[in-house]
């Protein structure tokens, strides 16, 4: 997520260079990695993740119907993931009302966690 020529640029989602989807989880995804390399080369004793990028995203579809798609095939993952079921709706109605109340701050790390579980046993 640094800049090839400038090493003091940094960059995250719609306005990095990468041919990929421009959805917001993989923004969240870069800015921690563009975060993380900064501390690091700021002196910090930190891990910088390594960069693999998923689909990840909840739609509704109307009344109470949604989807989850998980999947990193585009980036050469093995996981496929799309789930058309009551369970979507409640993860996405749980999502945009977390975000609602939280102010747009992202679920805690754990809760995250939980949700890459929940797809790894589907």
């Amino acid at each position: 997520m640094r800049h090839l020529d400038r090493n003091n640029i940094y960059a995250a989602g719609d306005i990095t260079a990468l041919a990929q989807p421009k959805l917001g989880h993989i923004a969240i995804i870069q800015g921690e990695i563009a975060a993380k390399d900064f501390m690091k080369s700021l002196g910090e004793d930190i891990d910088v993740p390594a960069y693999e990028p998923e689909v990840f995203c909840i739609m509704n579809m109307g009344g109470a119907e949604a989807i989850m798609i998980n999947d990193n095939t585009l980036f050469g993952g093995e996981r496929s993931v799309a789930l058309h079921s009551p369970l979507s709706k409640v993860m996405k109605w749980g999502f945009d009302n977390y975000l609602y109340y939280n102010r747009g701050h992202m679920p805690p790390e754990w809760a995250l966690k939980l949700t890459d579980k929940l797809t790894e046993m589907l």
